[in-house]
């Protein structure tokens, strides 16, 4: 009777053991076990580029950014579809692509807002949903509180399970960063003349005689007043170089309002010309540090073009010709050495290079203006504050 008791009891001991063994293996997906070392997003690395809409959502279910790709790449609709930078749009993904599961955390709802991973429609949520469509893709992750250097604390929309997740995730807020930023680069050494006017002031200049001139000069300078000294009117030449945008809006009638309209006239030795329109941002600091927003426009002087080109040929022939003289090659010394110099030159095709360069130009002034045409360009202070002069800038009295 012992042994008949003692064997069913070892019996339900076994039933006991089993059966908490089928719980644990229903309960695999949500143990670390499992979950350890697995994508945040399945499949997404295999789709990356069937990817068609990235959204940003913050608090309260406020659409922030939208990236949306087309034909030439993406573009940010609520910048009304301007240029996205595509490098970042791109790194964004591969990250979230890439981003695997470090450990399970808390499925309590009530322990969310500590991870900032609680649902968006909430005005004092902390994080942000990433929502990601296209062919075969629909994922919608909540992005929280960064864990230190260990990882990121995310929450699948509409699942209980967070998770802590490997790398930075947190997307920039900011619309301004996910823009394409280059308007322009233009190096001083290109620009001949620049000619400024601020508001009803009266225009002036500066110039370069010649490309590989290191300073500009001030023109008519005013009797009893002089330069303050020969780099005075070097910065102004630094407004083409690597000028980026801080953000962008269409263009209209009444974009500038009561604000002074500044103009600055550049025209290039090669006969390029751009023209920059720009008034400070009201909503800017005051002075000349103050962000201003611009419109830019490009154009070609093909005769100055043409001019640019036989000048550098008859330069370069110049300076070959003097070369040669100095090294002995035009004496004419010895039985094989006929022809000299014209010999030893090579010869230019005039035509050729002219219509090279011209296209090269022509291509530029275009692609300038595909960029900028309809748009008005935010631009820092520090830049803003080259056209922001007067020749007064420029002068003091005479010693």
């Amino acid at each position: 009777m012992i042994n008949k008791r003692f064997m069913v009891l070892v019996a339900l001991v076994l039933a006991a053991v089993v059966l908490a063994f089928v719980l644990v293996l229903k309960r695999a997906p949500e143990s670390e076990g499992s979950l350890a070392g697995a994508p945040v997003l399945p499949g997404l690395d295999e789709k990356i580029n069937d990817v068609e809409t990235l959204r940003l959502v913050q608090a309260g279910n406020d659409t922030l950014l939208t990236l949306q790709r087309d034909g030439d790449g993406w573009t940010v609709v609520e910048r009304d579809g301007y240029r996205a930078d595509g490098g970042k749009v791109r790194t964004a993904l591969l990250n979230l692509a890439q981003t695997r599961v470090i450990e399970p955390k808390t499925a309590n709802p009530e322990r969310y807002a500590q991870l900032g991973v609680e649902d968006l429609e909430a005005e004092s949520a902390q994080g942000m949903r990433v929502e990601l469509a296209g062919k075969g893709i629909d994922h919608s992750l909540i992005i929280g509180n960064s864990a230190q250097s260990t990882g990121t604390y995310v929450r699948l929309a509409g699942q209980a399970q967070s998770l802590l997740a490997a790398g930075n995730l947190m997307p920039v807020r900011d619309i301004g960063a996910w823009l394409d930023k280059a308007v322009l680069d233009i190096v001083s050494s290109r620009i001949r003349e620049i000619e400024l006017k601020r508001g009803d002031e009266a225009a002036f200049r500066v110039f370069k005689e010649n490309s590989g001139d290191a300073n500009f000069k001030v023109a008519e300078v005013p009797r009893g007043r002089e330069v303050q000294s020969e780099y005075v009117a070097n910065g102004l030449g630094s407004m083409l170089s690597n000028l980026s945008l801080e953000d962008v809006r269409k263009d209209s009638a009444d974009a500038q309002g009561d604000s002074t309209l500044h103009t600055a006239r550049y025209e290039l030795f090669d006969g390029v010309g751009i023209r920059i329109e720009g008034w400070k941002d009201p909503d800017s600091a005051d002075g000349a540090s103050g962000n201003g927003w611009i419109r830019v426009s490009a154009s070609l002087d093909e005769e100055a073009a043409r001019a640019r080109v036989a000048a550098d040929i008859e330069r370069e022939q110049a300076e070959a010709a003097s070369a040669e003289a100095a090294s002995g090659g035009g004496e004419g010394e010895g039985e094989g050495s006929g022809g000299g110099e014209e010999a030893a030159r090579p010869v230019v095709d005039v035509e050729a290079r002219t219509s090279e360069t011209l296209s090269a130009l022509r291509n530029e002034v275009e692609s300038i203006n595909k960029r900028a045409n309809g748009w008005l360009f935010r631009i820092p202070g520090y830049k803003f504050t080259n056209i922001d002069k007067s020749i007064e800038d420029m002068l003091k009295p005479r010693d």
